[in-house]
C-alpha cells in the first residue's frame, strides 16, 4: 500500500482563499504543499468575477506562471440573489481569462418560495448551462443550505433539470439536515464535477475533515468504488487559522487516497 504522501495529488484540488486572500501567497503556499489543481473563489477582500479587468488578467497570469492548473471558478451565482439571465456572462468570461473549465452555480435562494418563480428560476439557470456550453464551460451547482439545492436529492435533481453538473458538498448536506451516507447512485455519481471536503458537527457547524459526523474514508472509498473520476476539494472553512487547517486536510485526503 502506498504511503499517504506517496499518492500522486492529481485527484486533489484547493480552493485558493482557503490557504490565504492574497492570492500570489495562497499560489506558493499551495506549490509548496505539491497541490497542482486549484478553484478560484476570491482573493484581495473579494469575489470573482467582481473585480477590474487588469486585476483579473493579472490573477490568472499569476496562477498561470506558477503551473497550476484552474479546475473551476466559485461565483455566488444564484446563493443570495435570485438567478438573472445575464449574470452568466461575466463569470463565462472570467473562467475563459482563468482557463478554467468549470463555473459554481448555487441554484435557487431560498428566498424564492412561489412556484412560478422557482420554474422561472429553473429556466434561467437552463439557460446559464446553454451559455456555458456554447462557451466550452461547464456548469455545476453546488448544493448549499442557504439554497432549495441543499440536500442530495434536491441538489441532483436540480442538476438533471437544469442540464448542469453536481459540485457535491456532504456537510454542507449535513448542515442542511441530511443524515449524509454515502449511498449516492452510479448516475448521481456520474454527474459529480468535485467533491468538497469537509467536516460537520451537529451544534458546532463546520469543523475539520476528520472530525464530525461524515466518515470521509468511506464516502471516498465508495465514491472511487463506483466510478467517481473528478476531484476532492480541499475546503476547510477554518477561517482561523487557514494553513494549518488545509495542511491537515490534505494529509488526511491524502491517506485516505491511499487507503483505497
Amino acid at each position: 500500500m502506498n504511503q499517504p504522501d506517496d499518492k500522486p495529488p492529481d485527484r486533489i484540488a484547493i480552493v485558493t482563499d482557503e490557504l490565504s486572500d492574497d492570492l500570489p501567497q495562497a499560489v506558493q503556499l499551495a506549490t509548496k504543499l505539491a497541490i497542482r489543481n486549484v478553484e478560484v473563489r476570491g482573493f484581495a477582500g473579494g469575489r470573482v468575477p467582481h473585480f477590474p479587468q487588469d486585476q483579473l488578467i493579472e490573477a490568472a497570469r499569476i496562477i498561470r506562471d506558477s503551473g497550476l492548473s484552474v479546475v473551476g471558478i466559485s461565483p455566488a451565482l444564484g446563493k443570495d440573489k435570485p438567478p438573472v439571465a445575464d449574470a452568466i456572462f461575466p463569470a463565462i468570461e472570467c473562467a475563459r481569462l482563468f482557463d478554467a473549465p468549470s463555473i459554481t452555480v448555487f441554484g435557487i435562494p431560498r428566498s424564492i418560495v412561489d412556484p412560478d418563480e422557482i420554474a422561472h428560476a429553473t429556466q434561467t439557470l437552463r439557460g446559464w448551462a446553454e451559455a456555458g456550453r456554447q462557451a466550452g464551460i461547464r456548469l455545476a451547482v453546488e448544493n448549499s443550505a442557504s439554497c432549495h439545492a441543499d440536500r442530495s436529492t434536491a441538489t441532483f435533481a436540480l442538476a438533471a433539470a437544469t442540464q448542469m453538473r453536481v459540485i457535491w458538498d456532504p456537510a454542507n448536506a449535513a448542515g442542511a439536515g441530511e443524515v449524509v451516507a454515502p449511498s449516492l447512485t452510479s448516475d448521481q455519481i456520474a454527474q459529480i464535477e468535485r467533491v468538497h471536503v469537509k467536516g460537520y458537527q451537529p451544534g458546532e457547524g463546520i469543523v475539520l475533515a476528520d472530525q464530525g459526523v461524515i466518515d470521509w474514508r468511506l464516502h471516498i472509498r465508495c465514491l472511487l468504488r463506483d466510478g467517481f473520476d473528478g476531484l476532492f476539494t480541499i475546503e476547510p472553512h477554518q477561517w482561523h487559522d487557514r494553513l494549518h487547517a488545509a495542511t491537515h486536510s490534505l494529509h488526511c485526503l491524502r491517506r485516505w487516497l491511499a487507503e483505497v
